[in-house]
């Protein structure tokens, strides 16, 4: 009688075991997503905002809750520039014009 006691035991054991084994290892990946969770509302977020005349260039304006940093952009092989870091939720940042640069489109005057 003790033995199949003690063997019951054991089988509970091992079951109790096998689900403690599983629930860690669900805990560990709640964990991991809520850190990548927490870690992505601090990433920098850029978009590029047009000039609100013809004349003026487009501006990046980083919307993220973090600083971006080593950006770079281009629009062909020769007009392309760096900007060391942009903060976020300041004045946008011009981009630089190039003489290469055109507009999609020119308005002409009225005759």
């Amino acid at each position: 009688m003790s033995t199949a006691i003690q063997v019951i035991a054991l089988v509970i054991s091992a079951v109790t075991l096998a689900y403690l084994i599983k629930y860690v290892g669900a805990t560990e990946i709640i964990a991991r997503q809520s850190i990548r969770q927490v870690e992505a509302t601090f990433r920098p977020a850029l978009v590029c905002v047009p000039g609100r005349s013809l004349d003026e260039v487009p501006k990046l304006v980083n919307i993220g809750m973090g600083p971006a940093l080593e950006i770079e952009w281009h629009l062909s092989s020769t007009i392309r520039d760096r900007i060391p870091y942009l903060v976020p939720n300041l004045e946008p940042y011009a981009l630089r014009y190039f003489p290469a640069m055109k507009l999609l489109f020119e308005t002409t005057a009225a005759t």
